[in-house]
C-alpha cells in the first residue's frame, strides 16, 4: 500500500479488536484516523446482527505513513534479471500438454508451480509461480516466448517480483524442466 493510501477494518468481537491495537502499535507504519461520517451509518447484515446481539463495532480506520516496500533483512537481492537465451524447436502445444504442477524445496526456499497457460496463438507459455524464501512470498510469473530466430524464458510483468535467490531458482527450475523435455543449445544465461 502506498503512502496516504486507506484501509478499514471493523469487527464486532473484542478479543480481534484488541489484537489489532496491539499490531498497530507494534507495526507503527499506519496512523489512526476519523472516519468518514457515513462510513459510521453504513451497516452490513453481519453489523445489524452484531448490533442485535449487544456487540460493539470497532472501526479501525487506517492511513499509510511511508511508501516503501518492506521485506526481510535476511532476504538477499540479486542482479542481474533472471534470463536465458535459447535455441530450440519448440511444438508449445505439447510443452503445455507434459506439464503437472510442481512443488520444490531448497533449504529455506519454496517453489510452487501449479499451472501453465498457453497463448492465443500458441507461441509462449505463462507459468505463474509462488517463491516463499525467509518468510516472505512473493507471486509472480515466468514466460517462455520467442527472441527472434530463439527463444527467451525471463520474468513477465506480472507480479513484479524482488529478485531474490528463490526467483533466481524459480526461473532455473522452469529451465531444468525444458532440458528433460527438448533439446536445447544455451547462447545466453544470467543463471549462473
Amino acid at each position: 500500500m502506498r503512502k496516504n493510501g486507506k484501509l478499514l477494518i471493523t469487527t464486532d468481537w473484542k478479543d480481534y479488536a484488541e489484537q489489532i491495537e496491539k499490531i498497530l502499535k507494534d507495526f507503527g507504519e499506519f496512523q489512526r484516523i476519523h472516519p468518514p461520517s457515513w462510513l459510521l451509518s453504513f451497516s452490513t447484515k453481519y453489523m445489524r446482527k452484531a448490533k442485535e446481539e449487544g456487540r460493539e463495532i470497532n472501526f479501525f480506520f487506517l492511513e499509510k505513513l511511508k511508501d516503501l516496500r518492506y521485506f526481510p533483512e535476511e532476504i538477499k537481492i540479486v542482479e542481474p534479471m533472471p534470463h536465458i537465451i535459447f535455441k530450440a524447436e519448440i511444438h508449445m502445444e505439447d510443452l503445455f500438454s507434459s506439464f503437472t504442477p510442481q512443488e520444490k524445496k531448497f533449504d529455506h526456499i519454496l517453489i510452487k508451480f501449479q499451472e501453465v497457460y498457453l497463448s492465443q496463438n500458441k507461441d509462449s507459455l505463462l507459468f505463474p509461480v509462488i517463491v516463499i524464501e525467509e518468510g516472505m512470498k512473493q507471486e509472480f510469473a515466468i514466460m517462455l516466448v520467442p527472441h527472434g530466430q530463439d527463444w527467451i524464458l525471463k520474468l513477465s510483468s506480472i507480479g513484479r517480483p524482488l529478485i531474490t535467490w528463490g526467483v533466481k531458482k524459480a526461473v532455473k527450475e522452469i529451465f531444468e524442466w525444458l532440458k528433460s523435455r527438448i533439446p536445447l543449445e544455451v547462447k545466453k544465461s544470467t543463471l549462473s
